[in-house]
């Protein structure tokens, strides 16, 4: 035998429902509104409710939410028994907490069948005590602001994440919105993020006050480690806030960590808290709740990123691609224009290229563009762009260099590939690696000077480079 809790503001029905569930040996408890069903239930707790959807005061999906919501009766399965077949109001129902949706007219073994499976599978849960149950439908009055109050922080903290991140020009821009969003209600001495992609950790940092270093690594350790194998040297840190050696030391003691379901990659949230006591009891709640946006909010920005990242990057040398390169040289031509800055470029090209692929094969071909490719990235500041410009082509851009300055950058690049051999053994490992280069100055051209005319200008001097005996950087125009 069950005690159940009907809940219906018709006379008629109260009867007719509360016969079939006597008969069918459960005593039940009589409410004729939602706010007097949430005080009984509150009350005396029952083990199951069966309510009305439309009611005054509470409607059932109201009273669902309440229950569901409350410590006293968070566990107690909510049956809605209506009238109402509308998908609509069936949606809403079973969304907001509701365990079972019947319609009246339905064959009564349909409400004991239901009635019976949401007893064989709740837990019982045991009542609060005494003083802590609502007196009366004031108190039930006041769980049900708190509840809404609730509710209305979980979903504006979400909603704030979620458009914060879909804002973000990138990740670490979604990252740093959202701990900063999760720094305003959650009392830490650190929160971060950190991301695990085929062995590489990624770890964003925010110290709301300064911490005495290595407090950054010290938490990225951490949250690698709980993200799975990996090597230290694959950790890359991204702190917001700054270290003082004045500042106090992190205590990783009461470290909380949170998985962030991720599509392709794991994630997780870390937090250190000033008080851990008070954040058990105040802020652990939230966040168990907040969560799951938040790993939505920073999975769709990961991808967001990758997506951006595979658009302007080339697949196989992971520089940027042909379209991006030449996107970065027209917003780097037109800053040098606008305040008078010097500005230089280098065409590359890998001399021979074709007979290495006819010799060799094309996986040999893309493994020395991989590493052409790291050795012109090796000799560059991290102000400096470098792409794929097409084939064997690379282009890089030199901010703030004159001619004078980019012909020692080529140079140093050229030298670097000239002593490169291809690491393995046999035929693929007596290949040598040249490139020729062609380097042009923006003060090269005259004031109404366009930025094709400075590629051209590069392009031209490439060409007299291998002309000249290839292996070699030009300048000139002789």
């Amino acid at each position: 035998m069950a005690r159940v809790l009907l809940v219906d503001d018709s006379d008629i029905t109260r009867a007719v429902v509360a016969r079939i569930l006597q008969r069918a040996g459960h005593e039940t408890t009589l409410a004729s509104d939602g706010a007097e069903g949430a005080l009984l239930a509150m009350q005396r707790r029952p083990d199951i409710v069966v309510s009305d959807l439309e009611m005054p005061v509470l409607d059932g999906c109201q009273l669902a939410r309440l229950l569901k919501s409350d410590p006293a009766t968070h566990g107690l399965p909510v049956v809605i028994l209506t009238s109402h077949q509308e998908a609509r109001s069936r949606y809403w129902s079973l969304t907001t907490g509701v365990d079972a949706y019947v319609i009246k007219d339905s064959d009564p073994e349909e409400l004991l069948a239901t009635v019976d499976r949401l007893l064989n599978g709740s837990d019982p849960v045991a009542l609060e005590p005494a003083a802590d149950r609502p007196e009366d439908p004031l108190g039930v009055l006041v769980r049900v602001v708190k509840a809404l109050d609730a509710s209305l922080l979980e979903a504006t903290l979400s909603n704030t994440m979620l458009r914060d991140a879909g804002g973000a020009d990138s990740l670490e821009g979604a990252v740093r919105a959202v701990v900063s969003t999760l720094g305003q209600v959650v009392d830490a001495e650190a929160i971060a993020v950190a991301f695990s992609d085929k062995g590489e950790v990624a770890c964003f940092a925010a110290l709301p006050q300064p911490l005495a270093p290595p407090a950054g690594w010290l938490l990225a350790a951490a949250l690698a480690d709980r993200l799975g194998p990996h090597r230290d040297e694959d950790v890359t840190l991204t702190l917001f806030g700054s270290e003082d050696t004045d500042g106090s030391v992190l205590s990783l003691n009461a470290l909380v960590t949170y998985p962030l379901p991720s599509r392709e990659a794991t994630a997780v949230l870390g937090v250190v808290p000033r008080n851990p006591r008070d954040y058990s009891r105040i802020t652990a709640p939230l966040l168990d709740k907040v969560v799951p946006h938040l790993a939505l909010a920073l999975d769709n920005a990961r991808l967001a990123d990758r997506l951006r990242e595979m658009s302007s990057r080339d697949g196989l040398t992971r520089l940027l691609n042909h379209r991006a390169i030449y996107e970065r040289l027209a917003e780097e031509a037109d800053r040098a224009a606008r305040y008078g800055e010097m500005l230089a470029i280098v065409l590359a090209d890998i001399d021979r290229f074709k007979r290495v692929n006819d010799s060799h094969g094309h996986s040999v071909g893309d493994t020395v563009l991989r590493v052409v490719a790291g050795a012109l990235r090796a000799n560059l500041r991290a102000c400096d762009a470098l792409g794929r410009y097409g084939g064997e082509e690379f282009l890089a851009i030199l901010p703030s260099t004159d001619l004078a300055g980019a012909v020692r950058v080529a140079d140093r690049m050229r030298r670097l590939l000239a002593r490169t051999r291809l690491p393995g053994g046999g035929a693929v490992g007596r290949i040598r690696v040249t490139a020729s280069f062609g380097v042009a100055c923006l003060a090269e051209l005259p004031e109404d000077g366009r930025m094709e005319q400075l590629v051209d200008l590069a392009d031209r001097r490439l060409y007299a480079a291998k002309h000249r005996g290839r292996n070699r950087v030009v300048a000139d125009d002789e």
